[in-house]
C-alpha cells in the first residue's frame, strides 16, 4: 500500500473534488496525517502538482501540493530500483548535484516488520545503528521506500532512514543506557546534548541531574576524560568505586586516567582488580594490554588483546591493538614500539 505524509508540511492542505481550486473543497488534510495518493495529474500552478487522494478516515477528493525539490550535495550514489525490493532491478543511482522530488512512499516500516524482506530488514537494522550513531538529540523511528523522480529523467524506489527529535531528558536516560551496553561515544554523545543549556524560548527546561549511582558517576567521569578535564574525571571514578566497589567500569576508566598521566603501574593494578571482579570485560584486558606495550612486555600485551578479541569478536579496536603488538615483536623486533 503506497502513503504520502504530509508531516513536512506547515500546515493543513485542501482536498478538492477535482483538480481545479474553483472547485468545492471537501475536506481538508491536518499535518501529520497520511493519505494514499491513487491518482495524478498536471497542474497549471508553477512547481505543483495535483494529487488524487484518500485516507482510512474516508476523505476523499484532489490535493494540490508544491513540489519540493531536494538536491544531493554529497557523493550519494544511492541505488533506485524498479519496484520497492532489493530484489527488484535497479534502474539508476543518485549522484552529487542531482535535483529530486519525492513522487510516492510505502507505509513507514519499522526493523523486523513482515512488511520488509531480510535484505531489507538488515539494512534497517544497519539505519538504526547508524541513527542511534548520529546522536544528538536523534532517534531512530522507522525505515520505508520512497518512490523519487529527479529533472533529469532518473525514477525509481530507495530506501530511507526516518528519525525523531528526542528531548534532552530522554537523551540523558538514553546516555545511561548506551554506557550500560558498552556504546561509550553514544552515551557521551547524549550525554553532552542533554547537558546542554536550554533555549530562553524552548519549552525543554530539563536539568541534568548531579551524578548519584556507581554507574552514573563512571559515565561523568568519562565525559570529562572526553573533555580533557582529566582531574575531575579521576574523582568521579572515585567517587563511584566508593559507591560500589565491586563496578569493574570504574577501575578500568581509572586506569585509563592513570595511564595518561604517566602512572603505568596504578593503571595495571586498575585493570588487575577489574578482571577480577568481571573476567568477561574485554575492555579491561585490551587496556591492560596497552599499558604492558608501553612497559615494553609485548608477549603480555598480545596475550591479552588475544582474550579481549575471543570475549569481543566484534570490536574493531581489540584487532588493531593487537596487530600493532604483533608488527613491532615480528617485524622491526622491537620492544618498545
Amino acid at each position: 500500500m503506497r502513503w504520502r505524509h504530509c508531516a513536512y508540511e506547515e500546515k493543513e492542505l485542501r482536498i478538492y473534488a477535482e483538480p481545479s481550486v474553483k472547485s468545492k473543497i471537501v475536506g481538508k488534510l491536518a499535518v501529520g496525517e497520511e493519505a494514499r495518493i491513487v491518482g495524478e495529474r498536471s497542474a497549471e500552478e508553477a512547481e505543483h502538482q495535483w494529487r488524487r487522494v484518500e485516507t482510512d478516515h474516508g476523505k476523499r477528493g484532489w490535493m494540490l501540493e508544491k513540489i519540493h525539490w531536494h538536491t544531493v550535495d554529497a557523493d550519494d550514489y544511492t541505488e533506485l530500483y524498479a519496484e520497492a525490493s532489493l530484489k527488484s532491478k535497479v534502474v539508476g543511482k543518485l549522484v552529487k548535484g542531482d535535483e529530486w522530488r519525492y513522487v510516492n512512499f510505502v507505509k513507514d516500516v519499522a526493523v523486523d516488520s513482515p512488511a520488509l524482506g531480510p535484505d531489507e530488514n538488515s539494512q534497517a537494522a544497519a539505519a538504526k545503528t547508524r541513527s542511534r550513531d548520529r546522536g544528538w538529540g536523534w532517534q531512530y523511528a522507522s525505515t520505508r521506500w520512497v518512490l523519487i523522480e529527479t529533472k533529469d529523467g532518473k525514477r525509481g524506489w530507495k530506501l530511507e532512514d526516518l528519525w525523531r527529535v528526542i528531548d534532552r531528558k530522554q537523551a540523558y536516560k538514553r546516555s545511561l543506557q548506551e554506557y550500560a551496553q558498552g556504546n561509550v561515544e553514544i552515551a557521551v554523545t547524549d550525554y553532552l546534548y542533554a547537558a546542554e543549556e536550554s533555549d530562553l524560548e524552548s519549552d525543554d527546561k530539563f536539568v541534568l541531574p548531579e551524578p548519584k549511582s556507581a554507574s552514573e558517576f563512571t559515565l561523568h567521569g568519562v565525559v570529562k576524560m572526553y573533555e580533557g578535564k582529566l582531574a575531575k574525571a579521576l574523582s568521579d571514578f572515585e567517587s563511584a568505586i566508593k559507591l560500589d566497589p565491586k563496578f569493574a567500569r570504574a577501575y578500568v576508566n581509572r586506569g585509563l586516567v592513570k595511564k595518561s598521566r604517566g602512572d603505568l603501574d596504578g593503571a595495571i593494578a586498575g585493570y588487575n582488580r577489574a578482571i577480577e571482579l568481571d573476567p568477561k570485560m574485554g575492555d579491561a584486558y585490551s587496556s591492560r594490554g596497552n599499558v604492558e606495550r608501553k612497559k615494553g612486555d609485548l608477549a603480555s600485551a598480545i596475550a591479552d588483546h588475544n582474550r579481549a578479541i575471543e570475549l569481543n569478536p566484534q570490536d574493531a579496536l581489540f584487532y588493531h591493538s593487537r596487530g600493532r603488538e604483533l608488527l613491532c615483536e615480528r617485524r622491526f623486533r622491537r620492544s618498545n614500539c
